[in-house]
């Protein structure tokens, strides 16, 4: 896996721009941002250290919460402490659930062909060129979620998009999606 990750690194490096492989240690591939990347990550059961641990992995500077309801039965992700000890670890947390989270009247789908949507995505961006960014959820698969939506939506507009699944395992919504349909992934982080 470590030798894919490092191929599709450098794929990335030498073509459109993108993430560069800067470091593979044993916590997994760690990249530096050259342009236009973002990541997904789902919060899952992750401990706050596990999450902050993931983040750090990847060196993100910014978590941009996609959720539409911001707290969670883990009070790690309550949007108050999550706020605190992102901040105390020097990462960046910023609120964008009121619009782009996942559920709105009526229906995500039909919400995402609207202009509103479509003008959502211009502080996210932003945010994004600004400071390398993860956009968060709830759900641990990113298949189980909006934010591959987005993610998606965000590839239209030329950004590379790579779904953290947890400190080792991170790649595009194709190579993701079929380490989870072979059954190979990791279990959620405690």
């Amino acid at each position: 896996m470590k030798l894919k990750v490092f191929f599709f690194a450098f794929w990335l490096f030498l073509g459109e721009g993108g993430a560069a492989l800067a470091e593979d240690t044993a916590a997994g591939p760690r990249y530096i941002m050259n342009d236009r990347i973002i990541y997904t990550l789902g919060t899952g059961f992750r401990s706050e250290a596990g999450f902050i641990n993931t983040v750090k992995t990847y060196f993100v500077k910014a978590v941009i919460d996609l959720r539409s309801r911001p707290y969670s039965r883990y009070s790690q992700f309550n949007r108050d402490r999550m706020k605190k000890y992102l901040e105390k670890n020097g990462i960046l947390y910023i609120y964008m659930g009121d619009i782009l989270g996942g559920l709105v009247e009526e229906g995500f789908d039909a919400y995402r062909a609207g202009e509103v949507y479509q003008k959502s995505l211009t502080p996210l961006e932003e945010t994004a060129l600004s400071q390398l960014s993860v956009i968060i959820c709830s759900e641990y698969s990113p298949f189980s979620c909006h934010r591959l939506k987005i993610a998606e939506d965000l590839e239209k507009r030329g950004w590379k998009a790579l779904h953290i699944l947890n400190e080792k395992t991170c790649g595009t919504a194709y190579d993701i999606g079929k380490l989870l349909g072979s059954g190979k992934e990791g279990a959620e982080e405690k």
